[in-house]
């Protein structure tokens, strides 16, 4: 049993990673797509490497799922194909996308356009005390802020 949980847990969590990617790759989309100023902000948070980490992450995790797959057609050990072996290696795999397009056919929920994206629903937008506040943290010596990271207590 706890073989299939960790089996369960494992290819489920690069599923959930690649559906993060390519979530991030679509609302970077909807941001250009629909010239949203969000990222020119005061203190808005922008990757530096943008297209890149999500491709990576998104290469990385298929290749992952990839593994799982394989160890699932020829596992570990030189035992011959089994559909009990198979199925414990990508139970996650399966119950991930199965609810993820069990939800989509019984919802019917559309892919969106980056176009017509709802990019406002949610946003806040910093206050004039947010904004002093970070400004005077921002104002202080690195060592300083690093204090604020960690803590000995």
């Amino acid at each position: 049993m706890f073989i299939w949980l960790v089996n369960i847990s494992s290819s489920a969590y690069f599923i959930n990673w690649i559906i993060i990617s390519f979530t991030s790759y679509r609302f970077h989309e909807a941001l250009k797509a629909q010239n949203d100023p969000l990222f020119k902000q005061v203190y808005a948070w922008k990757s530096i490497a943008y297209p890149l980490m999500p491709i990576w992450m998104m290469v990385i995790s298929i290749l992952l799922v990839v593994c799982c797959i394989v160890a699932g057609v020829k596992p570990i050990g030189g035992a011959g194909f089994s559909a009990y072996t198979f199925f414990q290696y990508i139970i996650g795999l399966l119950i991930i996308v199965g609810f993820t397009l069990g939800y989509k056919l019984i919802r019917r929920t559309p892919f969106r356009d980056p176009k017509t994206a709802d990019l406002i629903t949610g946003r806040r937008i910093l206050t004039a005390e947010e904004i002093k506040y970070l400004d005077d943290y921002y104002a202080q010596p690195k060592w300083r802020r690093f204090g604020t990271y960690v803590q000995l207590w």
